[in-house]
Protein backbone atom coordinates (compact mmCIF):
# COMPACT_ATOMS: atom_id res chain seq x y z
CA UNK A 1 0.00 0.00 0.00
CA UNK A 2 1.25 3.46 -0.88
CA UNK A 3 -0.22 6.69 0.97
CA UNK A 4 -1.51 9.58 0.08
CA UNK A 5 1.14 11.45 2.05
CA UNK A 6 3.92 9.76 -0.04
CA UNK A 7 2.20 10.40 -3.11
CA UNK A 8 2.18 14.01 -2.40
CA UNK A 9 6.13 14.09 -1.18
CA UNK A 10 6.55 12.89 -5.10
CA UNK A 11 4.52 15.48 -6.01
CA UNK A 12 6.08 18.35 -4.00
CA UNK A 13 9.65 16.96 -5.29
CA UNK A 14 8.25 17.62 -8.69
CA UNK A 15 7.58 21.15 -7.92
CA UNK A 16 10.59 22.01 -5.92
CA UNK A 17 13.25 19.83 -7.73
CA UNK A 18 16.53 21.36 -5.88
CA UNK A 19 18.76 20.33 -3.02
CA UNK A 20 17.84 22.54 -0.77
CA UNK A 21 14.20 21.25 -0.85
CA UNK A 22 14.81 18.08 -0.45
CA UNK A 23 17.78 18.32 2.42
CA UNK A 24 14.83 20.35 4.13
CA UNK A 25 12.02 17.64 3.38
CA UNK A 26 14.21 14.33 4.37
CA UNK A 27 12.39 13.11 6.92
CA UNK A 28 9.57 13.22 4.37
CA UNK A 29 11.32 11.26 1.62
CA UNK A 30 12.80 9.06 4.41
CA UNK A 31 9.39 8.16 5.44
CA UNK A 32 7.88 7.81 1.54
CA UNK A 33 10.73 5.59 0.62
CA UNK A 34 10.41 3.35 3.68
CA UNK A 35 7.14 2.78 2.67
CA UNK A 36 7.68 1.92 -0.83
CA UNK A 37 11.27 -0.43 0.11
CA UNK A 38 8.17 -1.91 2.29
CA UNK A 39 5.95 -2.04 -0.72
CA UNK A 40 8.82 -3.26 -3.27
CA UNK A 41 9.39 -6.18 -0.38
CA UNK A 42 5.86 -7.53 -0.32
CA UNK A 43 5.76 -8.09 -3.81
CA UNK A 44 9.35 -9.82 -4.46
CA UNK A 45 8.14 -12.30 -1.65
CA UNK A 46 4.22 -12.49 -3.61
CA UNK A 47 6.16 -12.53 -6.84
CA UNK A 48 8.62 -15.40 -5.11
CA UNK A 49 5.89 -17.65 -4.29
CA UNK A 50 4.95 -18.58 -8.26
CA UNK A 51 8.35 -17.35 -9.92
CA UNK A 52 11.65 -18.79 -8.41
CA UNK A 53 13.61 -16.61 -10.19
CA UNK A 54 12.57 -13.32 -7.94
CA UNK A 55 12.72 -15.53 -4.51
CA UNK A 56 14.70 -13.79 -2.40
CA UNK A 57 15.85 -10.97 -4.45
CA UNK A 58 17.83 -8.74 -2.44
CA UNK A 59 15.54 -5.40 -2.60
CA UNK A 60 18.69 -3.20 -3.80
CA UNK A 61 18.27 -4.69 -7.12
CA UNK A 62 14.65 -3.86 -7.40
CA UNK A 63 14.17 -0.39 -6.16
CA UNK A 64 15.58 2.29 -8.88
CA UNK A 65 17.34 5.07 -6.65
CA UNK A 66 15.95 8.64 -6.27
CA UNK A 67 19.08 10.53 -7.74
CA UNK A 68 19.18 11.12 -11.22
CA UNK A 69 22.69 10.53 -13.35
CA UNK A 70 22.76 14.39 -15.23
CA UNK A 71 26.16 13.72 -16.44
CA UNK A 72 24.98 13.48 -20.31
CA UNK A 73 21.50 15.15 -20.13
CA UNK A 74 20.27 19.12 -20.66
CA UNK A 75 17.55 18.44 -17.85
CA UNK A 76 20.10 18.88 -14.49
CA UNK A 77 17.18 18.50 -11.79
CA UNK A 78 19.20 16.35 -9.41
CA UNK A 79 15.93 13.80 -8.26
CA UNK A 80 13.54 11.67 -10.22
CA UNK A 81 9.79 12.59 -9.54
CA UNK A 82 8.56 9.19 -9.48
CA UNK A 83 9.29 5.88 -6.97
CA UNK A 84 10.00 2.60 -9.71
CA UNK A 85 11.47 -0.61 -8.94
CA UNK A 86 12.05 -3.21 -11.57
CA UNK A 87 11.51 -7.42 -10.61
CA UNK A 88 13.65 -9.44 -12.91
CA UNK A 89 15.80 -12.72 -12.88
CA UNK A 90 18.71 -10.72 -10.30
CA UNK A 91 20.31 -13.58 -10.43
CA UNK A 92 21.28 -14.10 -14.11
CA UNK A 93 21.90 -10.14 -14.21
CA UNK A 94 24.70 -10.61 -11.67
CA UNK A 95 26.23 -12.90 -14.40
CA UNK A 96 26.49 -10.20 -16.84
CA UNK A 97 25.45 -6.23 -16.04
CA UNK A 98 25.12 -6.39 -19.82
CA UNK A 99 22.70 -8.59 -20.38
CA UNK A 100 19.03 -7.96 -18.97
CA UNK A 101 16.35 -9.90 -19.00
CA UNK A 102 12.64 -8.89 -19.33
CA UNK A 103 11.00 -8.19 -16.16
CA UNK A 104 8.43 -6.01 -14.17
CA UNK A 105 8.18 -3.21 -13.42
CA UNK A 106 6.30 -0.39 -10.89
CA UNK A 107 6.23 3.03 -11.71
CA UNK A 108 4.54 5.45 -8.99
CA UNK A 109 4.07 9.07 -10.20
CA UNK A 110 0.67 11.18 -9.00
CA UNK A 111 -1.48 12.79 -11.42
CA UNK A 112 -2.32 9.26 -12.39
CA UNK A 113 0.39 8.67 -14.18
CA UNK A 114 1.41 5.14 -12.56
CA UNK A 115 1.53 2.06 -14.08
CA UNK A 116 2.45 -1.91 -13.64
CA UNK A 117 4.37 -2.47 -16.98
CA UNK A 118 6.95 -5.07 -18.48
CA UNK A 119 8.82 -6.36 -20.96
CA UNK A 120 12.26 -5.67 -22.45
CA UNK A 121 13.15 -2.27 -22.62
CA UNK A 122 16.26 -0.95 -24.99
CA UNK A 123 17.72 -4.39 -24.73
CA UNK A 124 21.88 -4.78 -26.14
CA UNK A 125 22.12 -6.33 -29.93
CA UNK A 126 22.46 -9.94 -28.64
CA UNK A 127 19.68 -9.89 -26.41
CA UNK A 128 17.32 -8.33 -29.18
CA UNK A 129 19.09 -10.90 -32.19
CA UNK A 130 17.67 -13.67 -29.56
CA UNK A 131 13.91 -12.59 -28.84
CA UNK A 132 13.32 -11.81 -32.53
CA UNK A 133 14.45 -15.10 -33.15
CA UNK A 134 12.61 -16.57 -30.76
CA UNK A 135 9.22 -14.58 -31.61
CA UNK A 136 10.68 -16.15 -35.97
CA UNK A 137 10.65 -19.92 -34.56
CA UNK A 138 7.53 -19.89 -32.34
CA UNK A 139 5.16 -16.98 -33.67
CA UNK A 140 2.08 -19.04 -32.67
CA UNK A 141 2.68 -19.22 -29.01
CA UNK A 142 3.55 -15.61 -28.87
CA UNK A 143 0.59 -14.79 -30.55
CA UNK A 144 -1.17 -17.44 -28.30
CA UNK A 145 -0.28 -15.13 -25.66
CA UNK A 146 -0.33 -12.08 -26.43
CA UNK A 147 -3.41 -12.21 -28.03
CA UNK A 148 -5.32 -13.99 -25.08
CA UNK A 149 -8.93 -12.07 -23.71
CA UNK A 150 -7.49 -11.38 -20.33
CA UNK A 151 -4.14 -10.27 -21.93
CA UNK A 152 -5.95 -7.61 -24.47
CA UNK A 153 -8.26 -6.69 -21.58
CA UNK A 154 -5.58 -5.75 -18.68
CA UNK A 155 -3.19 -4.09 -21.12
CA UNK A 156 -5.31 -2.19 -23.92
CA UNK A 157 -2.97 -0.56 -25.48
CA UNK A 158 -1.14 -4.09 -26.54
CA UNK A 159 2.20 -5.32 -26.70
CA UNK A 160 4.44 -1.69 -27.81
CA UNK A 161 7.85 -0.30 -27.87
CA UNK A 162 10.47 1.56 -30.31
CA UNK A 163 10.16 -0.19 -34.43
CA UNK A 164 12.38 -0.44 -37.12
CA UNK A 165 10.76 1.02 -40.89
CA UNK A 166 12.23 -1.54 -42.60
CA UNK A 167 12.72 -5.30 -41.44
CA UNK A 168 15.87 -6.23 -39.38
CA UNK A 169 18.60 -7.55 -41.28
CA UNK A 170 18.27 -11.42 -42.40
CA UNK A 171 14.23 -11.13 -42.17
CA UNK A 172 12.36 -10.84 -45.54
CA UNK A 173 9.61 -8.74 -45.58
CA UNK A 174 7.16 -11.16 -46.22
CA UNK A 175 7.53 -13.09 -43.33
CA UNK A 176 4.80 -13.32 -41.31
CA UNK A 177 6.18 -12.10 -37.57
CA UNK A 178 7.86 -9.39 -39.25
CA UNK A 179 5.74 -6.12 -37.43
CA UNK A 180 6.78 -8.08 -34.43
CA UNK A 181 10.47 -8.84 -35.38
CA UNK A 182 11.00 -4.99 -36.23
CA UNK A 183 10.42 -3.84 -32.66
CA UNK A 184 13.92 -3.04 -30.82
CA UNK A 185 12.04 -3.65 -27.25
CA UNK A 186 8.66 -5.13 -25.95
CA UNK A 187 6.56 -3.41 -23.42
CA UNK A 188 3.17 -3.29 -22.23
CA UNK A 189 1.75 -1.76 -19.20
CA UNK A 190 -1.74 -1.28 -17.00
CA UNK A 191 -2.61 2.15 -15.09
CA UNK A 192 -3.11 2.37 -11.72
CA UNK A 193 -4.97 5.74 -10.31
CA UNK A 194 -3.85 7.65 -7.45
CA UNK A 195 -6.83 7.00 -5.58
CA UNK A 196 -6.38 3.17 -5.38
CA UNK A 197 -2.98 2.97 -4.09
CA UNK A 198 -4.07 3.47 -0.63
CA UNK A 199 -7.14 0.54 -1.32
CA UNK A 200 -6.77 -2.76 0.45
CA UNK A 201 -6.72 -4.49 -3.09
CA UNK A 202 -4.06 -3.06 -4.23
CA UNK A 203 -1.25 -5.40 -4.01
CA UNK A 204 -3.79 -8.35 -5.82
CA UNK A 205 -4.38 -6.38 -8.04
CA UNK A 206 -0.75 -5.71 -9.10
CA UNK A 207 -0.05 -9.35 -8.49
CA UNK A 208 -3.05 -10.38 -10.99
CA UNK A 209 -1.18 -8.02 -13.67
CA UNK A 210 2.09 -9.55 -13.27
CA UNK A 211 1.06 -13.46 -13.84
CA UNK A 212 -1.31 -12.42 -16.66
CA UNK A 213 2.06 -11.26 -18.09
CA UNK A 214 3.87 -14.30 -16.45
CA UNK A 215 3.96 -16.47 -19.83
CA UNK A 216 4.96 -13.39 -21.84
CA UNK A 217 8.19 -13.02 -19.57
CA UNK A 218 9.30 -16.61 -19.80
CA UNK A 219 8.41 -16.27 -23.61
CA UNK A 220 11.07 -13.76 -23.61
CA UNK A 221 13.64 -14.58 -21.00
CA UNK A 222 13.60 -18.13 -22.85
CA UNK A 223 16.69 -17.00 -24.90
CA UNK A 224 18.47 -15.52 -21.87
CA UNK A 225 20.22 -18.44 -20.82
CA UNK A 226 22.00 -19.36 -23.71
CA UNK A 227 22.69 -15.69 -24.28
CA UNK A 228 24.78 -15.85 -20.58
CA UNK A 229 26.34 -19.27 -22.20
CA UNK A 230 27.58 -17.83 -25.18
CA UNK A 231 28.45 -14.28 -23.80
Amino acid sequence: MISADTLQFIADLKENNNRDWFKANKKRYESAIGEHNAFALELINRIGAWEPAIKDMPLKKAVFRIYRDVRFSKDKSPYKTHFGSFYHPWQEVQRDEEVWPAGWYVHIEPGDKSFVGGGLYEPEKNTLAAIRQEIDYDLEEWNAIINHPIFVKTFSKGVEGRKLQRPPKGYAPDNAAIEWLKHKEWVAGAPIKDKEWGGKNIMAKIEDIMKTMHPWMQFLNRPFEGLQKSS
